[in-house]
This record gives C-alpha cells, structure tokens and sequence, in this order.
C-alpha cells in the first residue's frame, strides 16, 4: 500500500474552505443588524428634532465659526428615559445654542427637554456636557469641568463681534469666544465666577483662610482652568 504524507498546507486550505461560507454568512448578518440599528437610531434622533434650513448657516463674511467643533464628532447621547445611543456624529452650535445632527434625512436640531447629557470625543479628550438652569437662560448644556462635591461648569458662548475701521483697513465681523464659569455646590444654583482669586474666594467664602495660604504656598492667581481646578481639589477635601 502506497502510502500518501500528510500536507499540513493542503489540510489549513481545506478547513478554511469549509468554514469560510459560515464566516461570510456571520459577516453579512453582523453587517446587516449594524445597519438596522444605526437607522433605528436615526429615527429616534429625528423624532426628538426639529429641521434646520441650510440658510440659517449662512453668516457672509463673518469669520470664524459658530461652532464648538468644525467637523461632527462622535459622541454618546443619554435622553432623559434612560436610553443612550453610542457613537453618534453630533456638533455643537455654540452662537445658536443648538445640539445637532445630521443623518440621511438632513440636519435636525434636538430638543433639550428629551436630553439628559451627552459628551464628544476630539481626538485624546472627552468633553462631557449636562444639562444645566442657569440664571436668566432655559435649560442649556455646560461642560463638566470638575465633578467632586464642588462642581465646576462652562458654559460656552460665542458672539459677533462688530466690523471696526483701522488705519483705512475695513476688517470683517468675527465670531469670539465669551465662555462662562460657573461653580455649583450641592444643590445649590450655580454661580457665576470668574478665573480670579477675588471671584473664586467670594464664592468659597467658607474656607477662604485656608484657601488663601494654599494660593500663597503654590504661588496660584487662578486665571487658567486648570489652577482653579487644582484649587477646587483642594477645597473639596478639607
């Protein structure tokens, strides 16, 4: 009897040949259930949404943008029933106050009162936003800065500012950043504060003397995010 080698080769051709079929059959079904859920989601998003004109975008020669971001980023959205959908293209219009998306049917705004907090992703960093009352203004989205027993909120805004003459040379309107801090301590509102040692310590007013020596020791004045963070840090674990 002519006995015939094994070819380890020949065998692994076999055996993907086999389960290849199965493996294609899995692929198309993953494939086709991504794709039901992505559109069920964007009908979810479009109930909860109103239509945005593309004319409402439209600001002539005003420089700059009115947005947060350029470019959509994805994100995760929490509505107040609890759901969150994953992985969302959203952008925040900053000038407009909006929260928008677009999927096939267009651009939607969505409606603030069936949002809990949503948060995007911009490339190593997580810009978290809730849902906010701040004093003279409807519900709106602050970013979550710091989220201890003290919490520290920035509300962005973005206004136009106004076309000036220069030495002869006409320059145009501009969108500028006007963002607001805010600290919010338990239940309380939240209160506005300014990157500055006077604003900060008038709204911790309970820890000032201590507040004050820290400040000293670490040579902080409090006019960046990040020392004022520091700061709250601190004053949260006295």
């Amino acid at each position: 009897m002519k006995i015939v080698a094994f070819n380890p080769l020949l065998g692994l051709l076999f055996f993907l040949w086999a389960i290849w079929p199965g493996q294609l059959i899995a692929q198309t079904q993953a494939e086709s259930t991504y794709q039901q859920k992505l559109q069920a989601a964007e009908s979810s998003l479009y109930a909860i949404g109103t239509p945005i004109p593309p004319s409402s975008y439209r600001f002539g020669t005003v420089s700059g943008s009115p947005y947060l971001f350029e470019q959509w980023l994805p994100g995760d959205l929490r509505l107040e029933s609890g759901f969150v959908h994953e992985g969302v293209d959203l952008k925040l219009d900053v000038y407009h106050d909006l929260i928008l998306f677009q999927g096939e049917k267009g651009l939607v705004s969505l409606h603030k009162d069936f949002i809990h907090s949503f948060n995007l992703y911009h490339e190593e960093e997580v810009f978290n936003f809730v849902k906010t009352s701040l004093e003279g203004k409807n519900a709106t989205f602050c970013e979550l800065l710091y989220a201890g027993p003290t919490r520290l909120l920035k509300y962005y805004r973005k206004v136009i500012v106004q076309t000036r003459e220069l030495q002869g040379t006409q320059y145009p309107d501009a969108f500028a950043d006007k963002a607001r801090y805010y600290l919010q301590r338990q239940q309380s509102p939240p209160e506005e504060v300014k990157l500055n040692k006077a604003s900060v310590l008038k709204r911790l007013n309970t820890q000032a003397e201590a507040l004050r020596a820290y400040l000293r020791e670490n040579e902080l004045d409090l006019r960046s995010e990040e020392q004022l963070l520091q700061l709250l840090r601190y004053f949260d674990s006295l």
